[in-house]
């Protein structure tokens, strides 16, 4: 991002090919209500065959001008109406991150849900909102037809709206076994430094483990991945490849990474929870 002949902000990110140029969005608001507007980049990565869901990379840049790295995550589904919502009540603005899973809910049982979770912004950071729950809707025919919304305005094709059905369920965590009944290898260490692509850690050995953020689950034990950090005190996990932003106050944080085997499938994955 430039003006006119001086470069402002630098930053990696993944754009899909051969898209249009619209195929990315950015605005400013200010999230934090520290009355300086933060700027918003969103961008379109992919999409899948079949049920044709969309794969996006969020950046936001921190309001104050700090240099560094902006905090990034990934969204399965986007909306211009109700991705970033700011509330009439208080004046904030809630981040819903939305994401496609496979999983058992005790009452409509095994599935593929959309899911959605709500965030704040602080300080380069993510914060959940625990008053609000997990919004979870399984993916049935009358979703399938809401979702492909022929002849319906914007508003309505948006993950907000889709959350927001009566047909949507209200959970205190995710319809995924949280923790998950296979076996989990843990490793408790302490963060040493967010990086632009992940985190770097101290593990209670004395070893460095350095972790990039992928949204993929994989097949080897030895890869040096993560899904996504988590939220130990309320047991949520953030949005999907969640990377903090600069000016974030998790150095010398406590966390326990574990390794899951996704029930009902093979592939492995890692949440870093960081502990109160």
């Amino acid at each position: 991002m430039d003006s006119g002949s001086h470069e402002l902000l630098v930053w990696p990110a993944t754009f899909m090919e051969p898209r249009e140029v619209g195929d990315w969005r950015a605005f400013e608001g200010d999230l934090d209500q520290d009355g300086h507007p933060e700027l918003i980049v969103v961008n379109l990565t992919g999409y899948s065959m079949g049920m044709g869901v969309e794969y996006y990379q969020a950046f936001i840049f921190d309001g104050t001008g700090r240099h560094g790295p902006p905090l990034r995550f990934e969204l399965q589904e986007y909306g211009a109406h109700g991705s970033f919502s700011f509330s009439a009540r208080d004046s904030r603005c809630r981040i819903l991150a939305s994401s496609w899973e496979n999983g058992v809910d005790r009452h409509r049982g095994a599935g593929t849900y959309f899911v959605g979770q709500w965030f704040f912004y602080e300080d380069g950071e993510l914060v959940p909102d625990r008053h609000r729950p997990v919004l979870a809707r399984r993916f049935l025919n009358s979703f399938a037809d809401q979702r492909s919304g022929a002849g319906e305005p914007d508003s309505r094709k948006s993950p907000l709206a889709w959350l927001i059905d009566p047909r949507a369920a209200r959970l205190s965590r995710l319809p995924l076994d949280n923790p998950p009944s296979a076996p989990a290898d843990t490793t408790r260490a302490t963060m040493l430094a967010t990086r632009p692509d992940g985190v770097l850690l101290a593990t209670a050995a004395g070893d460095t483990l350095a972790l990039t953020a992928d949204s993929w689950p994989w097949d080897d034990s030895t890869s040096s991945t993560y899904l996504t950090l988590g939220d130990a005190k309320s047991g949520r996990p953030y949005p999907l490849a969640y990377v903090p932003g600069a000016g974030n106050h998790l150095r010398g944080r406590r966390v326990l990474v574990v390794t899951y085997r996704s029930t009902g499938f093979d592939p492995l994955y890692r949440i870093v929870w960081l502990m109160p």
